[in-house]
Protein backbone atom coordinates (compact mmCIF):
# COMPACT_ATOMS: atom_id res chain seq x y z
CA UNK A 1 0.00 0.00 0.00
CA UNK A 2 3.04 2.63 0.83
CA UNK A 3 4.36 2.32 -2.19
CA UNK A 4 1.25 3.60 -4.13
CA UNK A 5 1.08 6.58 -2.48
CA UNK A 6 1.08 9.77 -4.99
CA UNK A 7 3.75 12.10 -4.91
CA UNK A 8 1.97 15.26 -5.97
CA UNK A 9 3.67 19.19 -6.20
CA UNK A 10 2.97 22.23 -5.27
CA UNK A 11 4.63 26.00 -4.31
CA UNK A 12 4.49 27.98 -1.52
CA UNK A 13 6.26 30.43 0.76
CA UNK A 14 7.79 28.99 3.40
CA UNK A 15 11.72 28.41 3.82
CA UNK A 16 13.07 26.45 6.22
CA UNK A 17 17.02 25.91 7.50
CA UNK A 18 17.59 22.33 8.07
CA UNK A 19 20.29 21.67 11.13
CA UNK A 20 22.49 18.91 11.62
CA UNK A 21 21.59 15.94 13.89
CA UNK A 22 23.08 13.05 14.98
CA UNK A 23 20.11 11.27 15.85
CA UNK A 24 18.28 8.54 13.73
CA UNK A 25 15.70 11.05 12.10
CA UNK A 26 18.38 13.49 11.57
CA UNK A 27 20.28 10.98 10.11
CA UNK A 28 17.08 10.11 7.84
CA UNK A 29 17.14 13.78 6.65
CA UNK A 30 20.81 13.86 5.87
CA UNK A 31 19.84 11.08 3.70
CA UNK A 32 17.52 12.83 1.60
CA UNK A 33 19.44 15.99 1.76
CA UNK A 34 21.92 14.08 -0.16
CA UNK A 35 19.88 12.96 -3.15
CA UNK A 36 17.59 15.65 -4.15
CA UNK A 37 16.25 14.23 -6.85
CA UNK A 38 15.23 11.07 -7.83
CA UNK A 39 14.85 9.61 -4.66
CA UNK A 40 12.88 6.31 -4.61
CA UNK A 41 9.03 6.21 -3.20
CA UNK A 42 9.72 3.41 -1.03
CA UNK A 43 12.84 5.49 0.76
CA UNK A 44 10.61 8.54 1.41
CA UNK A 45 7.93 6.13 2.70
CA UNK A 46 10.51 4.90 5.03
CA UNK A 47 11.33 8.60 6.34
CA UNK A 48 8.30 9.45 6.61
CA UNK A 49 7.15 6.24 8.89
CA UNK A 50 10.00 6.67 11.12
CA UNK A 51 9.17 10.56 11.59
CA UNK A 52 5.42 9.65 12.22
CA UNK A 53 6.21 6.66 14.26
CA UNK A 54 8.35 9.70 17.08
CA UNK A 55 5.87 11.89 16.19
CA UNK A 56 2.95 9.86 17.44
CA UNK A 57 5.03 8.53 20.05
CA UNK A 58 5.72 11.88 21.90
CA UNK A 59 2.82 13.65 21.06
CA UNK A 60 0.59 10.91 21.72
CA UNK A 61 -0.87 11.31 18.15
CA UNK A 62 -0.42 15.30 18.20
CA UNK A 63 -2.51 15.82 20.83
CA UNK A 64 0.11 16.78 23.75
CA UNK A 65 1.17 20.93 23.51
CA UNK A 66 3.73 20.62 26.03
CA UNK A 67 6.94 20.41 24.23
CA UNK A 68 7.92 24.52 24.23
CA UNK A 69 11.05 25.04 22.28
CA UNK A 70 11.43 28.39 24.60
CA UNK A 71 11.14 25.94 27.54
CA UNK A 72 15.16 24.68 26.24
CA UNK A 73 18.09 25.74 27.99
CA UNK A 74 20.14 28.11 26.81
CA UNK A 75 23.73 27.51 25.58
CA UNK A 76 25.89 26.89 28.41
CA UNK A 77 22.64 26.83 31.15
CA UNK A 78 23.08 23.30 31.92
CA UNK A 79 26.65 22.91 33.02
CA UNK A 80 25.66 26.29 35.06
CA UNK A 81 22.48 24.75 36.32
CA UNK A 82 23.60 20.97 37.27
CA UNK A 83 19.62 20.75 38.36
CA UNK A 84 18.39 21.08 34.55
CA UNK A 85 20.12 17.77 34.23
CA UNK A 86 16.95 16.16 35.72
CA UNK A 87 14.84 17.31 33.06
CA UNK A 88 17.43 15.83 30.26
CA UNK A 89 14.40 13.45 29.00
CA UNK A 90 12.31 16.24 28.63
CA UNK A 91 15.11 18.29 26.15
CA UNK A 92 15.90 15.01 24.35
CA UNK A 93 12.17 14.96 23.44
CA UNK A 94 11.81 18.48 22.07
CA UNK A 95 15.05 18.03 20.50
CA UNK A 96 13.24 14.56 18.59
CA UNK A 97 10.51 16.77 17.60
CA UNK A 98 12.80 19.39 16.12
CA UNK A 99 14.23 16.56 13.70
CA UNK A 100 10.88 15.61 13.02
CA UNK A 101 9.63 18.79 11.84
CA UNK A 102 13.12 19.34 9.67
CA UNK A 103 12.41 16.10 8.52
CA UNK A 104 8.51 16.14 7.47
CA UNK A 105 8.90 19.76 6.33
CA UNK A 106 11.59 18.07 3.89
CA UNK A 107 8.94 15.67 2.67
CA UNK A 108 5.93 18.03 2.50
CA UNK A 109 8.44 20.59 -0.01
CA UNK A 110 8.91 17.95 -2.28
CA UNK A 111 5.13 17.27 -2.02
CA UNK A 112 4.81 13.82 0.41
CA UNK A 113 1.14 14.52 1.07
CA UNK A 114 0.66 12.25 4.16
CA UNK A 115 3.75 14.95 5.72
CA UNK A 116 1.28 17.49 5.85
CA UNK A 117 -1.04 16.51 8.38
CA UNK A 118 1.38 16.07 11.43
CA UNK A 119 3.55 18.84 9.84
CA UNK A 120 0.08 21.47 10.72
CA UNK A 121 0.05 19.87 14.00
CA UNK A 122 3.69 20.92 14.82
CA UNK A 123 3.29 24.37 13.48
CA UNK A 124 0.11 24.96 16.06
CA UNK A 125 3.27 25.36 18.96
CA UNK A 126 4.16 23.22 21.69
CA UNK A 127 5.76 20.93 19.75
CA UNK A 128 9.43 21.25 19.32
CA UNK A 129 9.25 24.55 17.54
CA UNK A 130 7.78 27.89 17.88
CA UNK A 131 4.45 28.26 17.00
CA UNK A 132 3.13 29.43 13.44
CA UNK A 133 -0.36 29.99 12.93
CA UNK A 134 -0.06 30.66 9.39
CA UNK A 135 1.44 27.97 8.37
CA UNK A 136 -0.58 25.84 10.41
CA UNK A 137 -3.46 26.88 8.72
CA UNK A 138 -1.35 26.47 5.25
CA UNK A 139 -0.78 22.84 6.15
CA UNK A 140 -3.81 22.13 7.45
CA UNK A 141 -5.75 22.74 4.25
CA UNK A 142 -3.02 21.39 2.45
CA UNK A 143 -3.73 18.06 5.11
CA UNK A 144 -7.45 17.95 4.05
CA UNK A 145 -7.24 18.04 0.60
CA UNK A 146 -4.64 15.89 0.05
CA UNK A 147 -6.43 13.26 2.35
CA UNK A 148 -9.65 13.80 0.83
CA UNK A 149 -8.48 13.56 -2.70
CA UNK A 150 -6.88 9.92 -1.76
CA UNK A 151 -9.24 8.98 0.75
CA UNK A 152 -10.36 5.70 -1.91
CA UNK A 153 -6.58 4.15 -0.95
CA UNK A 154 -6.54 1.46 1.64
CA UNK A 155 -4.75 3.40 3.94
CA UNK A 156 -6.53 3.76 7.91
CA UNK A 157 -3.99 6.68 8.74
CA UNK A 158 -5.20 8.56 6.26
CA UNK A 159 -9.14 7.83 7.42
CA UNK A 160 -7.58 8.45 11.22
CA UNK A 161 -6.15 11.81 10.02
CA UNK A 162 -9.55 12.80 8.14
CA UNK A 163 -11.61 11.73 11.09
CA UNK A 164 -8.97 14.45 13.03
CA UNK A 165 -9.07 17.13 10.76
CA UNK A 166 -12.90 17.17 10.80
CA UNK A 167 -13.25 16.89 14.48
CA UNK A 168 -10.86 20.02 15.09
CA UNK A 169 -11.84 21.92 12.00
CA UNK A 170 -8.39 21.99 10.70
CA UNK A 171 -8.50 23.47 6.88
CA UNK A 172 -11.92 22.28 6.66
CA UNK A 173 -15.56 23.29 8.70
CA UNK A 174 -15.76 21.15 12.08
CA UNK A 175 -18.25 18.30 11.53
CA UNK A 176 -18.19 15.48 14.32
CA UNK A 177 -20.12 13.29 12.33
CA UNK A 178 -17.64 13.16 9.70
CA UNK A 179 -15.17 12.86 12.15
CA UNK A 180 -16.82 9.74 13.53
CA UNK A 181 -17.61 8.20 10.25
CA UNK A 182 -13.44 8.39 9.35
CA UNK A 183 -12.83 7.35 12.45
CA UNK A 184 -15.01 4.16 12.63
CA UNK A 185 -13.90 3.98 8.69
CA UNK A 186 -10.17 3.35 10.29
CA UNK A 187 -10.72 1.39 13.24
CA UNK A 188 -12.34 -1.27 11.31
CA UNK A 189 -9.11 -1.46 9.82
CA UNK A 190 -7.38 -1.93 13.45
CA UNK A 191 -6.00 1.00 13.41
CA UNK A 192 -5.57 1.39 17.41
CA UNK A 193 -5.15 5.15 17.12
CA UNK A 194 -8.86 5.01 15.16
CA UNK A 195 -10.49 3.02 18.32
CA UNK A 196 -8.80 5.26 20.63
CA UNK A 197 -10.22 8.36 19.26
CA UNK A 198 -14.20 6.52 18.49
CA UNK A 199 -13.85 5.44 21.98
CA UNK A 200 -13.54 9.29 23.34
CA UNK A 201 -16.22 10.14 20.96
CA UNK A 202 -18.33 7.92 22.60
CA UNK A 203 -17.30 8.71 25.43
CA UNK A 204 -18.43 12.49 24.91
CA UNK A 205 -21.15 11.91 22.72
CA UNK A 206 -19.63 13.98 19.83
CA UNK A 207 -20.69 12.77 16.36
CA UNK A 208 -22.47 10.09 17.81
CA UNK A 209 -24.77 9.14 20.61
CA UNK A 210 -23.67 8.86 24.15
CA UNK A 211 -22.32 5.67 24.95
CA UNK A 212 -20.66 4.25 28.25
CA UNK A 213 -19.96 0.66 27.03
CA UNK A 214 -18.96 1.64 23.35
CA UNK A 215 -16.41 4.04 24.73
CA UNK A 216 -15.17 1.27 26.76
CA UNK A 217 -15.08 -1.23 24.28
CA UNK A 218 -13.16 0.96 21.45
CA UNK A 219 -11.37 2.41 23.91
CA UNK A 220 -9.94 -1.52 25.20
CA UNK A 221 -9.32 -2.53 21.97
CA UNK A 222 -6.73 0.18 21.12
CA UNK A 223 -5.29 -0.43 24.28
CA UNK A 224 -4.77 -4.21 24.09
CA UNK A 225 -3.57 -3.10 20.96
CA UNK A 226 -0.69 -1.28 23.24
CA UNK A 227 -1.83 2.50 22.20
CA UNK A 228 -0.68 3.93 25.42
CA UNK A 229 -3.43 6.65 25.51
CA UNK A 230 -5.99 4.46 25.10
CA UNK A 231 -4.53 2.39 27.95
CA UNK A 232 -4.79 5.61 30.25
CA UNK A 233 -8.67 6.34 29.29
CA UNK A 234 -8.97 3.02 29.95
CA UNK A 235 -7.59 3.30 33.16
CA UNK A 236 -9.37 6.60 33.83
CA UNK A 237 -12.81 4.83 32.98
CA UNK A 238 -12.16 2.28 35.71
CA UNK A 239 -11.24 4.74 38.13
CA UNK A 240 -14.40 6.66 37.66
CA UNK A 241 -16.75 3.53 36.82
CA UNK A 242 -17.54 4.89 33.64
CA UNK A 243 -19.14 1.92 31.78
CA UNK A 244 -17.48 -0.33 33.79
CA UNK A 245 -17.85 -1.02 37.30
CA UNK A 246 -15.63 1.23 39.19
CA UNK A 247 -12.50 -0.91 40.25
CA UNK A 248 -9.08 0.66 41.74
CA UNK A 249 -7.31 -2.27 40.99
CA UNK A 250 -7.97 -2.34 37.03
CA UNK A 251 -7.35 1.34 37.15
CA UNK A 252 -3.73 0.79 38.33
CA UNK A 253 -2.99 -2.28 36.09
CA UNK A 254 -3.60 0.24 32.71
CA UNK A 255 -2.22 3.65 34.12
CA UNK A 256 0.77 0.86 34.51
CA UNK A 257 0.51 -0.38 31.07
CA UNK A 258 0.53 3.53 29.83
CA UNK A 259 3.22 4.99 32.65
CA UNK A 260 6.18 2.25 31.30
CA UNK A 261 5.58 3.04 27.88
CA UNK A 262 6.26 6.42 28.96
CA UNK A 263 3.11 8.07 28.70
CA UNK A 264 3.60 10.70 31.21
CA UNK A 265 -0.21 11.39 31.91
CA UNK A 266 -0.03 8.15 33.04
CA UNK A 267 2.37 8.37 35.60
CA UNK A 268 1.61 10.87 37.27
CA UNK A 269 -2.00 9.21 37.47
CA UNK A 270 -0.31 6.30 38.51
CA UNK A 271 2.08 8.03 41.44
CA UNK A 272 -1.81 9.43 42.55
CA UNK A 273 -2.51 6.17 43.10
CA UNK A 274 0.23 5.11 45.22
CA UNK A 275 -0.14 8.73 47.47
CA UNK A 276 -3.40 7.82 48.22
CA UNK A 277 -3.57 3.67 48.43
CA UNK A 278 -6.03 3.53 45.62
CA UNK A 279 -5.86 0.34 44.16
CA UNK A 280 -2.12 -0.19 45.61
CA UNK A 281 -0.67 -0.05 48.63
CA UNK A 282 0.12 3.18 49.66
CA UNK A 283 3.57 3.90 49.21
CA UNK A 284 4.87 7.82 49.23
CA UNK A 285 8.39 6.84 47.53
CA UNK A 286 6.90 4.66 44.66
CA UNK A 287 4.37 7.95 44.31
CA UNK A 288 7.58 10.17 44.04
CA UNK A 289 9.48 8.13 41.28
CA UNK A 290 6.25 7.71 39.47
CA UNK A 291 5.66 11.72 39.80
CA UNK A 292 9.37 12.45 39.26
CA UNK A 293 9.16 9.94 35.58
CA UNK A 294 6.65 12.83 34.76
CA UNK A 295 7.89 15.64 35.88
CA UNK A 296 10.98 14.61 34.08
CA UNK A 297 8.76 14.68 30.92
CA UNK A 298 8.09 18.52 31.31
CA UNK A 299 3.93 17.47 33.15
CA UNK A 300 3.45 20.60 35.34
CA UNK A 301 1.30 18.68 37.68
CA UNK A 302 4.09 16.08 38.79
CA UNK A 303 6.13 18.41 39.20
CA UNK A 304 4.62 20.59 41.11
CA UNK A 305 3.78 17.61 43.39
CA UNK A 306 7.62 16.83 43.04
CA UNK A 307 8.06 19.94 44.67
CA UNK A 308 5.80 19.65 47.65
CA UNK A 309 7.14 16.10 48.45
CA UNK A 310 10.88 17.93 48.43
CA UNK A 311 9.47 20.88 50.69
CA UNK A 312 8.08 18.51 53.31
CA UNK A 313 10.45 15.12 52.76
CA UNK A 314 7.75 12.89 52.20
CA UNK A 315 8.82 9.73 49.99
CA UNK A 316 12.12 11.86 49.15
CA UNK A 317 15.23 13.37 51.69
CA UNK A 318 13.78 16.91 52.38
CA UNK A 319 15.51 19.18 50.02
CA UNK A 320 13.97 23.05 49.95
CA UNK A 321 16.68 24.04 47.00
CA UNK A 322 14.98 20.60 45.10
CA UNK A 323 11.66 22.14 45.78
CA UNK A 324 11.97 25.63 44.58
CA UNK A 325 13.09 24.08 41.25
CA UNK A 326 10.37 21.74 40.66
CA UNK A 327 7.78 24.11 41.65
CA UNK A 328 9.54 26.81 39.31
CA UNK A 329 9.36 24.83 36.61
CA UNK A 330 5.60 24.01 37.32
CA UNK A 331 4.79 27.92 37.62
CA UNK A 332 6.65 28.57 34.74
CA UNK A 333 4.49 26.24 32.55
CA UNK A 334 1.44 28.57 34.18
CA UNK A 335 0.61 25.69 37.24
CA UNK A 336 -1.39 28.19 39.44
CA UNK A 337 -1.02 25.86 42.61
CA UNK A 338 2.78 25.91 41.72
CA UNK A 339 2.70 29.72 41.11
CA UNK A 340 1.05 29.89 44.87
CA UNK A 341 3.88 27.80 46.06
CA UNK A 342 7.21 29.24 44.82
CA UNK A 343 5.43 32.70 46.10
CA UNK A 344 5.16 31.57 49.20
CA UNK A 345 9.13 30.13 49.12
CA UNK A 346 9.84 33.71 48.12
CA UNK A 347 7.67 34.94 50.82
CA UNK A 348 9.54 33.41 53.39
CA UNK A 349 13.02 32.42 51.87
CA UNK A 350 12.70 28.60 51.81
CA UNK A 351 15.41 26.90 49.20
CA UNK A 352 15.31 31.04 47.99
CA UNK A 353 16.40 34.35 49.03
CA UNK A 354 14.08 36.06 50.51
CA UNK A 355 12.25 38.82 47.87
CA UNK A 356 8.89 40.23 48.74
CA UNK A 357 8.76 41.62 44.87
CA UNK A 358 9.34 37.99 43.76
CA UNK A 359 6.79 36.47 46.59
CA UNK A 360 4.21 38.86 45.04
CA UNK A 361 5.01 38.10 41.40
CA UNK A 362 4.40 34.98 41.34
CA UNK A 363 1.26 34.74 44.08
CA UNK A 364 -0.49 37.68 41.20
CA UNK A 365 0.48 34.67 38.64
CA UNK A 366 -2.03 32.41 40.68
CA UNK A 367 -4.85 35.00 41.46
CA UNK A 368 -4.70 35.82 38.08
CA UNK A 369 -5.97 32.14 37.94
CA UNK A 370 -8.30 32.60 40.20
CA UNK A 371 -6.15 31.25 43.24
CA UNK A 372 -6.65 34.01 45.82
CA UNK A 373 -5.29 32.37 48.85
CA UNK A 374 -1.82 33.15 48.14
CA UNK A 375 -2.43 36.94 47.76
CA UNK A 376 -4.08 36.61 51.01
CA UNK A 377 -1.11 34.76 52.78
CA UNK A 378 1.11 37.75 51.73
CA UNK A 379 -1.01 39.82 53.45
CA UNK A 380 -1.13 38.03 56.51
CA UNK A 381 2.69 38.47 56.24
CA UNK A 382 2.07 42.14 56.13
CA UNK A 383 3.04 42.64 52.88
CA UNK A 384 1.25 45.37 50.60
CA UNK A 385 1.37 43.50 47.43
CA UNK A 386 -0.69 46.55 46.22
CA UNK A 387 2.02 48.66 46.10
CA UNK A 388 4.39 46.02 45.61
Amino acid sequence: MADQLPIITGTRAVNVTATASTSLIGRGLSAIQRKETGIARTELDARYRQARDIYNRITYYGREKRFNADLLPKPGELVEDEQLLQLQPFFVMVQQLADVFTMLQQLADMGYGKAYFPLAGIYQGGQGISQNIENADYYSRMAFDWCFANQALNDPEIWRDLGSIYYHGDGVEQDYKQAAFWFCKAAEQGNAAAHSYLGFMYDTGRGVEQDDEQAVFWRRKAAEQGHATAQLKSGILYFNGRGVDQDDEQAVFWFRKAAEQGNAAAQYDLGFMYDTGRGVEQDDEQAVFWWRKAAEQGHAEAQNNLGMRYCNGLGVEQDDKQAVFWCRKAAEQGHAEAQNNLGMRYCNGLGVEQDDKQAVFWCRKAAEQGDVTALEKLTEFGINWKDT
